[in-house]
């Protein structure tokens, strides 16, 4: 910023073709201004150290939802009526052919006669059950995402990674054109709104897709929480801030096994980590 100073400070001065120039004014640290750390610093770092909580959650979350050892076989046609352990024995193709028992099943005029079951016999199953004495209700019972389609379990973690991604490379610099607040503000409530979302999701597809928004509003309000941090605080305690901000993360991969294991339903799972975050968009907004 320029400015003509007082006749008194013309030392400072320089007259040049006719006219006073001035010379530039020392420019000042907002810090210096406000204070290097104090109550209102501390303040939002604790909003945002909190608000991160609940995000972060986000992130281990499908350990919980689509848990690894959830038993399960072939569905049972319904005009039989055995007993589950006598079906499974019954159904299950021999261990020599070296298949998984849970995806193929011995053809039912095989179990009838008793006769040796051959390999192209065995059909594949379409639908499946499921053990639901610890887990009520998984994705993975949700969408049968067992045999051909076990892939797409890994596939959704990777989609929430893509998103990871595209928010580091985007909210950066979305929150230099737009301003901190707003871009923080709109991360937030996309992610709040996709992973409200994500719990009535009609099919797979539609939730590996609310997944990746999830995770381009979890990542975006990380990013431009840690710029603000870091920003708001005098040089000196930069990296103080910026290594309390990831312990909200640490709080949180330490809790989600407490919260999973009262909640085991991935239905109320789901909801139980994403609507704690409207306690704070109206403190954002």
């Amino acid at each position: 910023m320029w400015s003509v100073k007082k006749e008194e400070d013309c030392d400072s001065v320089q007259k040049s073709s006719g006219s006073f120039v001035s010379e530039p004014e020392e420019s000042v640290e907002v810090s210096d201004v406000i204070g290097g750390y104090g109550p209102w610093q501390r303040d939002i770092f604790v909003l945002l150290f909190l608000a991160s909580i609940p995000s972060a959650w986000h992130n281990l979350q499908m350990t919980f939802m689509a848990p690894s050892g959830v038993e399960f076989w072939c569905a049972q046609p319904s005009h039989l009526n055995m007993s589950i352990h006598e079906w499974r024995n019954r159904s299950s193709p021999p261990e020599h052919f070296g298949l998984d028992s849970r995806c193929y099943v011995s053809p039912f005029w095989r179990m009838q006669s008793n006769a040796t079951v051959q390999e192209n016999d065995l059909l594949k199953c379409t639908v499946w059950e499921y053990d639901d004495s610890f887990y009520p209700s998984t994705i993975i019972d949700e969408w049968d995402l067992v045999c051909d389609r076990e892939w797409l379990i890994s596939f959704s973690v990777s989609i929430y990674n893509v998103g990871y991604l595209v928010a580091v490379l985007v909210f950066g610099q979305l929150s230099d054109s737009v301003g901190r607040r707003p871009t923080l503000l709109f991360s937030y409530v996309m992610n709040v709104a996709a992973g409200f979302l994500s719990a009535f999701a009609p099919s797979f597809a539609m939730f590996a897709i609310l997944r990746f928004f999830t995770a381009v509003g979890g990542a975006g309000f990380y990013t431009v929480s840690f710029v603000i941090l870091i920003e708001m605080v005098s040089p000196a305690y930069r990296s103080m801030v910026g290594v309390a901000i990831n312990f909200g993360w640490c709080l949180a991969f330490i809790s989600l096994p407490g919260v999973a294991w009262i909640i085991r339903d991935w239905f109320w799972l789901q909801l139980a980590v994403t609507l704690p975050k409207l306690l704070f968009i109206s403190v954002f907004w």
